[in-house]
């Protein structure tokens, strides 16, 4: 457990971090090293919760069944680079606010952080995780009606509800050795799949959940 803490947890690259979160909206002063690795770790906690709802996986195995590629590496944002959910083609999007956290829950990751070998500080510290969620992942969770820009974009597919839950929904394009679309039906085909699992995927979670998720597409990668 330790290595797999230190492999996973301990990110590096603060200054691409600070861009990433002020980008959003993130107030440049509050981001420092322990800010970093602690917004990692609630990624990592909240890692099985997702996984338990089984909202995601029908659509990923279907997407591995019809060959399409996930996102390269050198194509990747930030968030996906760094994500932990261990999904092919979802990410976490949504910034994970530590300042919002009181000292006390703030304790408790920093002592499950601390002590990987501790099964029952990180399962405390997972629980808090799932019980402040709302909190942490969404701009306010009380405002239903506000929107706000989650990062800049061309055709505001950057801007979303205040209380909803960002995830990336990614995909690449297949390209021969010419750089042209090896099949341009199966692109359409790919691109059309994907859209027409938004509304679903975005409305189970709410069902399993009781929170609004957004999903952002980016098939085009």
């Amino acid at each position: 457990m330790r290595i797999e803490l230190e492999e996973k947890f301990k990110v590096k690259g603060l200054d691409e971090f600070k861009e990433a979160y002020k980008k959003s909206g993130v107030p440049e002063e509050l981001l420092d090293e322990e800010y970093m690795q602690l917004s990692q770790f609630y990624r990592f906690l909240l890692r099985d919760y997702f996984h338990k709802l089984g909202v995601f996986e029908d659509t990923e195995n279907k997407m591995n069944e019809m060959g399409i590629l996930e996102v390269k590496e050198d194509r990747k944002s930030y968030f996906q680079k760094t994500d932990l959910m261990e999904y092919k083609y979802f990410f976490l999007r949504s910034c994970v606010r530590i300042d919002r956290l009181n000292d006390t829950v703030k304790n408790e990751l920093k002592n499950a952080l601390e002590n990987p070998d501790d099964q029952r500080l990180l399962d405390r510290a997972r629980d808090f995780a799932v019980s402040y969620l709302p909190d942490v992942l969404m701009y306010d969770k009380n405002d239903d009606r506000l929107s706000y820009v989650l990062f800049p974009s061309i055709y505001g597919e950057g801007n979303v509800k205040a209380n909803e839950i960002v995830m990336d929904f990614t995909s690449a394009a297949t390209y021969d050795e010419n750089g042209n679309l090896v099949s341009k039906s199966d692109e359409d085909n790919r691109i059309i799949f994907m859209d027409g699992q938004i509304d679903n995927l975005q409305q189970a979670f709410q069902n399993k959940t009781g929170y609004r998720l957004r999903l952002i597409l980016n098939g085009y990668s």
